[in-house]
């Protein structure tokens, strides 16, 4: 008859392990990891360029509000929310979703959708808001504008009225910013100047991109170079713990 045997040396180094398993991460550590996405987040907001960011950008005030609140179950990393750029959405194309909504409609020549757009009072032309008084629609063609897609480079759209893709790059609209405004009285929406705009099957490939200009994605920079370096700390705050 055998006897088995168990090695227990480690018994002792387990028992520490399972100790300091038991433990919470102590303020000190998250302290120290809410200080490096601080430290990311404001060196993004001063001019350094973090992948996805393509150029610097800077902001000042947005910099100096960056906070770092502990807690004991973490640490909250805070900015003021009027300061931040708007986001870096990736272009893409709306127009299968508009013609596929609860809204839109079969017409003679595909799906088609009427879209509202409202309008600031306080932003519009002085010859705009007289049209609007004297004859109660926008008929100029006042605000004809051009957009670059995603920042000039090409993209690939697809135009469902010759079933073909196109490689386009911008788009130039054939009636103007306030073309048809009038002021609007629909029980779903809100009253105030409001244009219709018609998305059909046969518009332009590049007529209904957004958005026209790339977002600066700077929580994504942030999120992208700070994470990391904050699982570093607390992977080297466990380990400390772990040794002791």
């Amino acid at each position: 008859m055998s006897l088995i045997g168990w090695d227990v040396t480690g018994l002792a180094d387990l028992q520490h392990y399972v100790q300091a398993l038991a433990a919470p991460f102590s303020a000190e550590a998250h302290e120290a990891a809410g200080a490096v996405i601080q430290e990311v987040w404001q060196a993004a907001a001063t001019g350094t360029v973090i992948p996805p960011l393509a150029a610097p950008y800077t902001n000042a005030k947005l910099a100096a509000s960056v906070q770092v609140q502990v807690s004991g179950d973490g640490v909250t990393i805070s900015a003021d929310p009027a300061q931040m750029p708007e986001g870096g959405t990736a272009p893409r194309d709306m127009k299968p979703g508009l013609l596929h909504g609860p809204h839109s409609r079969l017409g003679q020549h595909g799906r088609y959708n009427i879209i509202p757009m409202h309008h600031d009072a306080a932003s519009l032309p002085s010859s705009v808001v007289r049209q609007l008084v004297q004859g109660g629609t926008v008929t100029s063609l006042e605000g004809i504008r051009s957009k670059i897609l995603n920042g000039g480079q090409p993209v690939l759209a697809y135009h469902a009225g010759s079933g073909t893709f196109q490689v386009v790059s911008h788009y130039t609209w054939h009636t103007g910013l306030y073309t048809g405004m009038r002021m609007g009285r629909h029980k779903d929406y809100p009253s105030g100047p409001v244009t219709f705009r018609t998305v059909s099957e046969r518009s332009p490939a590049a007529s209904w991109w957004y958005p026209a200009k790339a977002g600066i994605p700077l929580m994504q920079a942030v999120e992208q170079a700070g994470v990391p370096l904050a699982a570093s700390v607390y992977v080297d705050w466990w380990e400390a713990r772990c040794s002791d």
